[in-house]
């Protein structure tokens, strides 16, 4: 954490976006539309809007920032100057073309989107150099010289990135119960890093296809099913993390004599040692879907619909060891990565009429697998290792366990932290004019089961072959991945409005609202979740401790909101 001790010595964000884009619809013909286009670009630019007066005691340093050795604040104003700048260019252009095939209507439709990305960052120190002190007293601005960094002139990180797409879609009937979609979407993306090397070159194929089917032929019962496969395109921060021009990193440091800085050495700082894998391929997810839809009278509707997914070629960084201790880094779509979800999913839905409108939702739901991070996981990593931990000798034999056990084991595959089971919101109100007061009455829940935790314990990592740790750290399961749940929760909100015409179509009014009517303020997070299995420990001891306190929460955030309350002034026209 960096702290700025002076309330001044600050930087300014300044965002400067600068957007345009422009769109165009037309027709040609009676049976051709399109197409659209669009572009935008934005940045944003930081340095500093205070510049301190120069120091007089021992030497002026001409606005530099210092920092304080004895307490690790930074004085004299901004400890960074710079800019991040991350433009995106794009168009899009689409037209539809509208047929009679065989007795059935089509309608095709054909589009294509570019997107041009560049990411670039700038970070230095004002003035390009940095003190160090051993105290600085930012009253009188009098500081105990102890070195001074003068850092290489400063070169930006952009990492570049292109992407296009092109699709083709027909939508159309057969007879007068079945109704096809049916697509296919190509996409291609690149993209480099800071000196130009391939971090991503794909191409791929998506699949979409829907139907549905008309039970009775009146439009109200329908049988509905889809399947599609998406990519998941590989964000520019991905490129950003081969970067290879260090900020803040390259200086020549000088040394205090007690009269002047003396030049020592320097220091030449080097990007990641990542090497970017240029066969990557994007992630990607195959979802299906099958339900009933149901039409209730003029206003009620109902259905009930089964949602899979599954995902494919989750990418991850693999860390190895050898038996020097040196460590390297790869990136792969890891085989025993796997995610994988499924539910079913209960609506009802009023539409307003008579006054009311009321809208229910339950969900089943279960999302299970080993990978649920973007492309980092620590899955795969130190499997040549040994795991040590010396607090719980009932982890493998004697506390000492293969990581890749710890690492790639059964354990690790089950539900993820995020998975809750039963899921039921409902929403609902009221609408009545009494008189010239208008009056909307709402109230609106949720009920959920709680989130998943699991057993855990930090163990060391040691260079394989050796019982030295490498200070590399992995984290053991006890039990299958989110075995423990927290409990269920629930909260109830309300709101009443009360507005008059004034004027024409001026309203005037107010509305008050009830966030949690009811104070739950149960657990939604466990954080202590480090456990120990030797129950023949004392309850002081730290594995004692950890049996004791586990599964508790203990940041405020980890409890539901208390209840809260807001009241408005309506003014609408």
């Amino acid at each position: 954490m960096v702290v700025v001790a002076q309330a001044l010595a600050l930087v300014e964000p300044v965002h400067a976006p600068l957007s345009f884009a422009g769109n165009f619809t037309g027709e040609a013909g009676y049976n051709w539309n399109g197409p659209s286009l669009s572009s935008s670009k934005s940045y944003i630019d930081v340095f500093p809007i205070f510049s301190a007066s120069k120091e007089t005691s021992p030497i002026p340093t001409n606005g530099a920032p210092h920092f304080s050795l004895a307490n690790g604040f930074y004085y004299n104003g901004a400890f960074f100057d710079g800019f991040v700048k991350r433009p995106r260019q794009g168009a899009t252009a689409a037209g539809t073309y509208f047929a009679d095939l065989g007795g059935n209507s089509h309608s095709f439709k054909a589009g294509f989107d570019w997107q041009k990305l560049t990411s670039a960052s700038l970070f230095t120190y004002a003035n390009n150099q940095l003190y160090l002190d051993n105290s600085f007293d930012y009253v009188t601005r009098v500081f105990s010289p102890s070195s001074r960094r003068d850092y290489l002139p400063p070169l930006p990180s952009t990492s570049t990135g292109t992407i296009y797409a092109g699709y083709v879609r027909d939508k159309f009937e057969v007879g007068k119960r079945f109704f096809f979609e049916l697509g296919l979407r190509y996409e291609h993306q690149n993209g480099s890093d800071d000196i130009s090397r391939t971090t991503v070159d794909a191409d791929s194929w998506s699949p979409r296809v829907s139907g549905n089917y008309d039970v009775v032929g009146n439009g109200k019962t329908l049988v509905v099913g889809t399947y599609g496969r998406f990519y998941q395109f590989i964000t520019q921060s991905f490129s950003d993390g081969f970067a290879q021009n260090a900020q803040q990193g390259s200086y020549d440091n000088f040394n205090w004599n007690g009269s002047t800085y003396v030049f020592s050495s320097r220091i030449l700082a080097s990007g990641t040692a990542v090497v970017p894998n240029p066969s990557l391929k994007p992630s990607s997810l195959d979802e299906g879907t099958l339900g009933i839809r149901q039409q209730i009278g003029n206003s009620i509707g109902v259905s009930v619909t089964g949602i899979y997914r599954h995902w494919n070629d989750l990418i991850d960084d693999i860390v190895t060891l050898s038996t020097a201790g040196a460590q390297t880094t790869q990136i792969v779509n890891y085989d025993q990565a796997k995610r994988r979800f499924y539910g079913l999913e209960l609506v009802f839905d009023k539409r307003f009429s008579r006054f009311w409108n009321f809208n229910a939702n339950y969900t089943y739901s279960r999302t299970e697998g080993n990978h649920f991070a973007d492309t980092s996981s620590s899955l795969g990593n130190y499997l040549t290792s040994n795991c040590r931990t010396t607090v719980d000798p009932t982890i493998g034999t004697n506390g000492v366990i293969p990581c890749s056990e710890v690492q790639n084991g059964a354990k690790k595959d089950g539900r993820a932290s995020y998975d809750n089971a039963h899921n039921l919101k409902f929403l609902g109100a009221y609408v009545r004019s009494l008189g010239p007061v208008n009056l909307a009455v709402g109230l609106g829940g949720q009920v959920v089961t709680g989130s998943t935790f699991t057993k855990a314990r930090t163990v060391n990592v040691l260079i394989p072959g050796t019982t030295t740790n490498s200070g590399a750290t992995a984290t053991y399961f006890y039990e299958q991945r989110g075995s423990d749940v927290l409990p269920t929760v629930y909260s109830v909100d309300g709101s009443i409005e009360a507005t008059f015409t004034a004027w024409r179509t001026l309203e005037i009014g107010a509305k008050g609202e009830v966030f949690n009517i009811t104070d739950q303020q149960k657990a939604i997070t466990a954080n202590n979740t480090t456990y120990c299995g030797d129950a023949t420990q004392s309850a002081t001891s730290s594995c004692g401790l950890s049996r004791a306190i586990y599964g508790t929460a203990t940041a405020r955030g980890s409890f539901q909101a208390p209840r809260s309350y807001r009241l408005t002034a309506l003014l609408r026209f």
